[in-house]
C-alpha cells in the first residue's frame, strides 16, 4: 500500500493439523513440582521445506493435557521454555513408540495420544579426571567429559571441557545413574588417543552434588609427551 487503497484481495486459508497429549512428571519426589505443572508452557519448533518457524504455546492445563492447533506439515520438536523448576522434556511417546526427535506431521494431520514425559534437571557431578602415574598429554590438548543416563541411552549431555586439573563440572541433570566418555581434542590426528570409557558411574540426585573422580587408562607413553 503506497498512497491509494487496495480492495478485492483474496484470502485462502485451510484447515491445520493438530497434535494433543498429556504432559507426565517422572523422577521427581518433590511433591510441589506436579502442582507447578499445571499452567506452565508448551511450545513448538516446526521444520518444513527449509525453513523453520515457532509455533504459538499451548498452556498444559490442570490434568497434564495441552493440544497446540493450526499445524501445517512438517517436522515438529517440542520443548518446555525457562521455568523455575528447571523441567526438562525426556521423551515424547505415543502407542508405546518412542519419539526422540520430535514427531512428524502431515498436512491436516489430527495427532493425539501424545505422551510427553518431563522430568526436573537440577542434579549436578563434580569431577576430577587423574591420568595414570607418569602420563602427560599434548600441551595443546584438552580433556572432554561426556555423561549418559543408562535409564534413557539414547540420549546424552553436551561434552564439558576439563581444567588444567582434570576438574569439571556438568549441571542440569536429570536423576539417574550415569556413565562417561572422555575424549582429548586439540592435537594432531596423528597424536590422538582413543581414551577407553572408565568403569566408574555415579548416581545424580535432584539438588544434590554428587562427587567423582575418574582415573583414565592410558599408554605409558603419549606422542608428543615429554
Amino acid at each position: 500500500v503506497i498512497d491509494q487503497d487496495i480492495d478485492g484481495l483474496l484470502i485462502k486459508t485451510s484447515q491445520g493439523g493438530s497434535i494433543s497429549g498429556v504432559v507426565v512428571l517422572e523422577g521427581t519426589r518433590e511433591p510441589t513440582i506436579k502442582p507447578n505443572l499445571a499452567g506452565q508452557r508448551i511450545v513448538g519448533l516446526l521444520s518444513g521445506q527449509n525453513n523453520q518457524r515457532l509455533i504459538p504455546a499451548a498452556t498444559i492445563d490442570q490434568n497434564g493435557s495441552f493440544r497446540l492447533t493450526g499445524l501445517p506439515a512438517g517436522h515438529l520438536l517440542l520443548n518446555l521454555p525457562l521455568n523455575r523448576d528447571q523441567l526438562r522434556l525426556i521423551r515424547i511417546e505415543r502407542d508405546g513408540i518412542v519419539y526422540r526427535d520430535g514427531i512428524d506431521i502431515k498436512e491436516r494431520e489430527q495427532i493425539t495420544g501424545l505422551r510427553v514425559v518431563v522430568s526436573q534437571a537440577n542434579g549436578t557431578i563434580r569431577g576430577v579426571l587423574k591420568l595414570p602415574e607418569g602420563v602427560v598429554l599434548p600441551a595443546s590438548s584438552r580433556l572432554l567429559v561426556n555423561v549418559r543416563r543408562i535409564e534413557d541411552p539414547a540420549a546424552s549431555n553436551s561434552p564439558v571441557a576439563a581444567d588444567a586439573r582434570g576438574q569439571f563440572l556438568i549441571e542440569n541433570l536429570v536423576e539417574g545413574t550415569y556413565e562417561f566418555n572422555v575424549f582429548v581434542v586439540g592435537v594432531p590426528a596423528d597424536q590422538r588417543l582413543t581414551i577407553p570409557r572408565p568403569a566408574q558411574t555415579v548416581v545424580v540426585t535432584n539438588g544434590v552434588i554428587a562427587d567423582v573422580t575418574i582415573t583414565l587408562q592410558l599408554p605409558k607413553t603419549v606422542p608428543g609427551g615429554p
